[in-house]
């Protein structure tokens, strides 16, 4: 349960962008595939708290982050382990914090 709300704050956070903005309407989530059956669960409950459609693409955190390097337009990055995200970080790749 714990996972399920720091994953729709994160979500929400990134969703909802600076004020004055508009916020988006859907969410683009790159999502290791070992997290498939929770964003199942947690997908749904986000866009019912929010009205934000979340779009997943499952796959391996290796082959995600490669995407992320190639420019790949993702909001969230729900990796499976921090390796790939430090990486990510050191490249600048990522949204600080």
């Amino acid at each position: 349960m714990i996972k399920q709300s720091v994953l729709l704050l994160t979500a929400f956070l990134f969703v909802a962008g600076s004020p004055g903005q508009t916020p988006k309407r859907e969410v683009t989530v790159a999502a290791a595939a070992n997290l498939g059956e929770v964003f199942q669960v947690v997908g749904p409950q986000f866009e019912a708290a929010t009205g934000v459609h979340p779009v997943f693409s499952f796959a391996s955190t290796a082959q995600l982050a490669v995407q992320i390097e190639n420019s790949a337009p993702y909001d969230v990055y729900a990796a499976a382990d921090v390796e790939h995200v430090e990486q990510l970080e050191k490249k600048g790749l990522l949204v600080p914090g």
